[in-house]
């Protein structure tokens, strides 16, 4: 059938072939070209790889900012745990921009331009925050404008790296620059919290990792045009209608599949995503994982200063810590964003070499450990050093969660849906970002930090029932 499909595709494109081609056996399927070149040492897509692993350097730290700052930043503006949330929570909208607008900046400005404007969102926001604006609101939107960037970067990025015969390894690297971002950025701004440095000092570090992004992906992405995306589009909408077929035995079946084709092409693809289900299954699992991850990267600093003792802070529940530092507790931040750096490397590793062809079993195993850790991290307060390591503990767990639900949903889905319907399901997980961190911050106000840990155990079992309804429908 494979052999046929890549007969059937040379045949559309040039109606001079022999029909008794079809029987030649001695075609190579070494000789295919993919949508994207394997990953290997030659310069173009090695470049490619490097300068995607250093935007998800950026879009790490960009996520794992604003942890350690909370108390600051509520010291600084006289602000309480809600309102310096709302920073999160308008990430909400930047992220739903960039959902109805995905595929649609695909196809206007390529993957090139939707990269450069994802990029530069991100150093608008960061240069914009290391002016300490004179109000809170300036700041939440510069968190605003980086939600649209961050939700173009995960569309686009995702849907390219899936497209290697190796995703899982490649997708494992990338979310681990990711991890990488996150241990670089709590790390950074505690130890320069710690040495007197304002609060807004920090981001001239991720400002000038911005830039190095931006000037990075133009160059490497600069063959990826929107003529590029709308032909590879074509040829994918192209192979899934090929694929339906299971046997082609007259030349005359061509051309109906042309006309079957040709009005599939031509339907939006956003619309065609927003009527899946299993696209909004995948929202579901995704923005409970991306809330997840946010709200205990975001809030375990506090949460380890006012209920563990840790820290400068009391032990109150839902007031401002007496301190305007973090103390050592950032580094709790750092354990967890390390334990998922080192998860999506090895578990990614163990994805494509043990788990090839079954990763929704992986990812089934990785869930069930990741429920395990947080409870236990949640139940146990003492010795505090056992607690952090808990926390990191399922940091490695949660770590290849999102790169492994993308190989599985991208293997689910049409090819010709994957930046649309990958595009509609990351914002969701962006909005999960953004308003499960918010809640969390609106609960520690009213009932105390202490909701963290029930908080991100209750999303994590909403997230296994979820996968395991994808698991029995698709």
């Amino acid at each position: 059938m494979a052999r046929n499909s890549i007969e059937l595709e040379t045949l559309l494109v040039d109606p001079r072939h022999d029909p008794e081609d079809l029987n030649n056996n001695d075609n190579n399927n070494d000789d295919i070209l993919t949508s994207h070149p394997p990953l290997n040492l030659t310069r173009p897509p090695l470049h490619k790889f490097l300068a995607v692993c250093c935007g998800f350097v950026v879009f790490g730290m960009a996520d794992a900012s604003l942890g350690p700052l909370i108390v600051p930043l509520e010291h600084h503006y006289s602000a309480s745990h809600s309102r310096v949330a709302l920073a999160f929570l308008f990430a909400f909208a930047g992220y739903l921009i960039s959902a109805l607008c995905s595929d649609a900046m695909h196809r206007r400005v390529g993957r090139r331009g939707a990269s450069v404007i994802g990029v530069a969102c991100q150093f608008i926001c960061f240069s914009g925050a290391s002016c300490a604006p004179p109000s809170l609101w300036w700041l939440i939107l510069c968190y605003a404008i980086t939600g649209i960037g961050n939700g173009l970067l995960e569309a686009s990025w995702n849907t390219w790296a899936g497209g290697f015969g190796n995703a899982n390894e490649v997708l494992g690297w990338l979310h681990a620059s990711y991890g990488f971002g996150g241990i670089l950025s709590p790390t950074i701004e505690t130890w320069m919290m710690g040495h007197g440095f304002q609060w807004n000092e920090p981001y001239y570090v991720l400002t000038a990792a911005a830039f190095s992004s931006l000037v990075n992906v133009a160059i490497a992405f600069r063959d990826e045009t929107s003529q590029e995306y709308v032909r590879f589009i074509q040829e994918e909408e192209k192979e899934d209608k090929i694929d339906e077929i299971d046997e082609i035995d007259e030349i005359d079946e061509i051309d109906e599949i042309e006309s079957e084709i040709r009005p599939i092409v031509q339907r939006n693809a956003l619309v065609r995503s927003l009527q899946s289900g299993l696209v909004w299954l995948a929202a579901a699992v995704l923005f409970a994982y991306v809330g997840a991850e946010v709200s205990l990267g975001g809030w375990v600093t506090l949460y380890f200063i006012e209920n563990r003792g840790g820290g400068g802070g009391g032990g109150g529940g839902g007031g401002d810590s007496s301190s305007s530092t973090t103390g050592s507790m950032g580094y709790v931040a750092t354990g967890f964003w390390a334990g998922m750096t080192v998860g999506r490397v090895l578990l990614g590793y163990a994805n494509h070499h043990f788990f090839l062809g079954f990763e929704s079993i992986a990812q089934t195993i990785y869930l069930i450990f990741s429920l395990l850790f947080l409870i236990l991290f949640t139940v146990v307060s003492k010795p505090l050093l056992l607690s952090a390591i808990f926390v990191a503990l399922a940091g490695v767990a949660m770590g290849p969660l999102y790169p492994t639900a993308v190989v599985v949903l991208m293997n689910k889905m049409p090819r010709a849906l994957h930046v649309a319907g990958l595009g509609v399901s990351t914002a969701f997980g962006g909005v999960g970002a953004a308003i499960v961190p918010y809640t969390t911050g609106g609960l520690a106000t009213a009932v105390g930090s202490w909701v963290v840990g029930p908080v991100v155990i209750m999303l994590m079992v909403g997230m296994l029932l979820l996968w395991l309804v994808i698991l029995v429908r698709y």
